[in-house]
């Protein structure tokens, strides 16, 4: 967020527009664009006119910055490191999901280099238009021959990108994946306090509604990587779902918790996981980079391994 801020502290009317707005709050690229946002209808005409060209100048910025890193054999070792690890399961398990409040691409490029398959929710042909249906579709590996049976192909991920896409576009009723999103029509919530409501409209509304009903299923394990739990429509139902999950598991890697807790800067939902004693919760200070390493590198186990390792469990019970 400081590196937006510095970004976008760079374009025309910056100035004019923190003087017209009256912010006075520092420096939080969040806090700056929703004034912005909320004021603007009422100021005058030319006023207005400076204020949106802002907002319109930071939302390009923010995008630029968002996409440019990736360009070209961008290396991203630790979010492959962090797919494979988790992905190596059986097949006949449920697919890893992942929610990421990100709109850059890191996931998906990841996700090819390490041979991969994503689902997003986007059909499979071209233009591809996002239908949340996608989600309920899997892949077979087909049979060869009628003694042979149908099975689920190794290595698919679902990825639900809560808060849009750098490469979504809006195209009248429909959402539709592009390389290059016109301004103005780009999908995604940028950082603003705003992004509460903007998070019960399409598309966004399919996606928190999958986010929300994964949070109670059975027998889940919740990671939390990179979250300061400052959106509420996302840290309220996490709360609520330990509450009511018995079988939630919730892992919460932060690489300043340590720091937080002793220096008392832990903020109010922090302090509401710390109270939950009975294993629910726990809590790991480590940077991303550092907790992909620390992720056992399990070897999901074939059909024949999988017989032999319950016959040998049964030899040994006798």
């Amino acid at each position: 967020m400081g590196d937006l801020w510095t970004a976008v502290s760079t374009k025309k009317n910056f100035e004019a527009a923190k003087r017209l707005v009256k912010y006075d709050q520092g420096s939080n690229i969040e806090d700056f664009l929703s004034q912005c946002v909320n004021a603007a209808p009422y100021l005058t005409q030319a006023e207005n006119k400076i204020v949106t060209d802002f907002v319109a100048a930071a939302e390009t910025e923010i995008h630029s910055k968002c996409t440019s890193f990736l360009k070209g054999a961008a290396q991203l070792p630790h979010h492959e490191t962090f797919l494979r690890k988790l992905t190596r399961r059986r097949s006949k398990a449920p697919r890893p999901k992942f929610f990421t409040t990100n709109y850059d691409l890191c996931f998906e490029q990841a996700a090819a280099r390490v041979g991969l398959t994503v689902i997003d929710g986007f059909s499979y042909s071209q233009p591809r238009i996002f239908n949340p249906n996608h989600f309920g579709y899997d892949l077979v590996r087909r049979a060869q021959s009628s003694s042979e049976t149908n099975e689920l192909v190794e290595g698919v991920i679902q990825l639900y990108k809560l808060h849009g896409s750098v490469d979504w576009e809006i195209e009248e009723d429909r959402v539709v994946q592009t390389k290059s999103p016109l301004p103005g029509k780009r999908c995604l919530i940028y950082p603003a306090s705003t992004k509460y409501q903007h998070s019960y409209t399409q598309p966004y509304l399919e996606l928190v509604s999958k986010y929300l009903t994964s949070l109670r299923e059975p027998n889940t394990a919740l990671i939390i990587v990179g979250f300061g739990f400052n959106d509420d429509h996302l840290s309220a139902p996490i709360l609520s779902a330990i509450q009511s999950n018995p079988s939630l598991n919730t892992l919460i890697v932060d690489p300043n918790i340590q720091e937080k807790d002793t220096d008392g800067k832990l903020n109010h939902t922090h302090k509401r996981l710390k109270t939950f004693t009975d294993s629910k919760v726990t809590f790991v200070n480590a940077y991303f980079s550092q907790f992909a390493d620390l992720i056992p590198d399990l070897k999901a186990l074939s059909q024949e391994h999988q017989l032999a390792k319950n016959i040998l469990n049964l030899s040994q019970r006798r």
